[in-house]
């Protein structure tokens, strides 16, 4: 731990006068990496910037691509290593605080499979947070590819530039990865349960929102690639709103005292929720369905009533088609539920 603060120590002393620290973690992504670097190096801009890599004991040649553009571009690049697995999250929380603690005024963000496609993106999105200093995350349109296939994502369709808030990041996330940059240091560290989900990238949005408006440019400056590699991409429908669903859960929890934000929170739950449960009930998946009312029903100190009897409605509805072995067990977290509604 010491030798790592250390070599945080001497990282600062090496970024002075930094403006932009990117952010960027990679496992496996020999086949994407260099379009990924070679589209940050390649940047042009009228101030200085660095590319933060965290690769997660990858088992191709990932690191070996990642070394061969750092041996080309020393003062752009750092990257952090480790001699096994640590997990997607925890190496996002790693260059996370090299980043954070880099000295740099804002963060960018590019995972290893993804890429920018503008040479100038930075520099516009810097122009702006610099010119407007309400707004703490600017983002873009961005390309989808699947395949050799590139669509422009549905997830941001205007060809205007428009102002967002936090109360519209609640309703759903609509900022994909490699477009956003925002302001650095606006809180002062994760959440603890942050290690423990998935989604991360939104419960970050979420936290840097709090303190300032959202911008969203029309330009077209990045790629998002869909791949069955990607951890995201490769879950199952009913997994990925598993997933969703604790992620929201969480957020519901840290933002339990900004009504506003709660509510709209929770309306997304509700959507996401429902979804699972027809997914559920279509794939007979009922055991999933269980486990996640058990989930939901121990934490519901901290959802709204008029949220909790939504879901009452829903179960009892649904409960009918539940098979006999866990039919009861079904029915004794109902009745568990009506008794918390009621108090």
């Amino acid at each position: 731990m010491d030798s790592e603060k250390a070599d945080l120590a001497m990282q600062n002393r090496n970024n002075d006068n930094l403006t932009v620290a990117i952010f960027m973690v990679t496992y496996n992504h020999e086949k994407f990496i260099s379009e990924a670097i070679k589209n940050i190096v390649t940047q042009k801009t009228n101030f200085q910037y660095k590319l933060f890599i965290g690769d997660d004991c990858s088992t191709d040649k990932t690191l070996e691509i990642c070394k061969r553009y750092q041996n080309k571009h020393v003062d752009k690049i750092d990257i952090v290593s480790y001699p096994s697995n640590i997990g997607a999250t925890q190496n996002a929380l790693n260059v996370y605080e090299r980043c954070f603690n880099s000295g740099a005024k804002y963060v960018a963000m590019c995972e290893g499979d993804d890429y920018w496609c503008d040479e100038n993106k930075l520099q516009k999105q810097i122009d702006f947070l610099e010119a407007n200093t309400e707004y703490t995350i600017c983002f873009h349109r961005v390309y989808e590819k699947t395949n050799d296939i590139k669509e422009v994502s549905n997830l941001n369709l205007s060809t205007n530039e428009e102002t967002y808030s936090i109360l519209d990041l609640a309703e759903k996330n609509f900022i994909h990865t490699p477009s956003v940059v925002f302001v650095n240091n606006l809180f002062k560290k994760f959440p603890h349960w942050y290690t423990q989900i998935t989604a991360a990238d939104y419960v970050l949005h979420m936290l840097n929102g709090r303190h300032g408006k959202i911008k969203y440019l029309p330009d077209i400056m990045a790629v998002y690639r869909q791949h069955q590699e990607s951890f995201w991409s490769s879950l199952e429908l009913i997994k990925r709103l598993r997933n969703w669903i604790e992620v929201l859960v969480r957020l519901i929890q840290e933002f339990n005292e900004e009504k506003n934000v709660k509510k709209l929170l929770e309306q997304q739950l509700s959507k996401i929720y429902f979804q699972y449960m027809n997914e559920c009930n279509r794939q007979k998946a009922f055991n999933n369905l269980l486990e996640t009312n058990e989930l939901l029903f121990t934490q519901t100190s901290f959802f709204s009533k008029w949220w909790l009897q939504n879901v009452y409605k829903r179960q009892l509805e649904l409960v009918l088609s539940y098979p006999h072995g866990i039919k009861s067990s079904a029915k004794h977290l109902l009745k568990t539920l009506k008794r918390k509604i009621s108090k």
